[in-house]
Formats: C-alpha cells, structure tokens, sequence
C-alpha cells in the first residue's frame, strides 16, 4: 500500500530556527516549503470573515516548514532528509 500524503509538516520552535533549517537543507539540496506565510484570515480578500487574531495560527505560520514526501521517495532519501534535519536543528 502507498500513501497519499502531500504534506510532511514540522513544527521550530522559532522563525528563526526555521530559517536556519531551510537554509542548511537548501544547500543540501534538499526542497523544503513555507505553504502558508500567513494565517488564512491576514490575507486581504480573507480579512473580516474570522473576527479577532488568531495567535495559534500566527505563530504557526511563521514556525512550521515542509518537507518532502511523495510515494516515490526511496527510504535511503528519506533517512538523508531526516538526517540533515537533525543536523540543521544544532
């Protein structure tokens, strides 16, 4: 059986810590992707239908990052990319 995810998602604990990850597996070669900067209800045409701020949904738009995965992900691509994550977090 294979999956169908399109999203592996991981929490840093700070924006700063996620710039730094990206940037160690960027010059890994390794894609990683911000899919939402900004909390759904902070985009102009949004703005309005969700009164308020949302805190939790602001700090995880600057905290989380995805990483790859997809069903044709070889598990020696998938051990590298956890490795260098782990790297990336020192």
């Amino acid at each position: 059986m294979k999956h169908v995810y399109h999203q592996n998602t991981i929490k840093l604990p700070s924006e700063d810590a996620r710039s730094k990850l990206q940037n160690h597996l960027a010059n890994k070669n390794i894609g990683s992707v911000v899919y939402y900067p900004v909390g759904l209800h902070q985009i102009e045409f949004l703005k309005g239908i969700v009164p308020g701020k949302l805190k939790n949904t602001e700090m995880l738009a600057k905290t989380v990052l995805s990483l790859p995965v997809h069903p044709g992900l070889k598990e020696e691509h998938i051990k590298l990319i956890a490795k260098e994550v782990q790297k990336g977090l020192q």
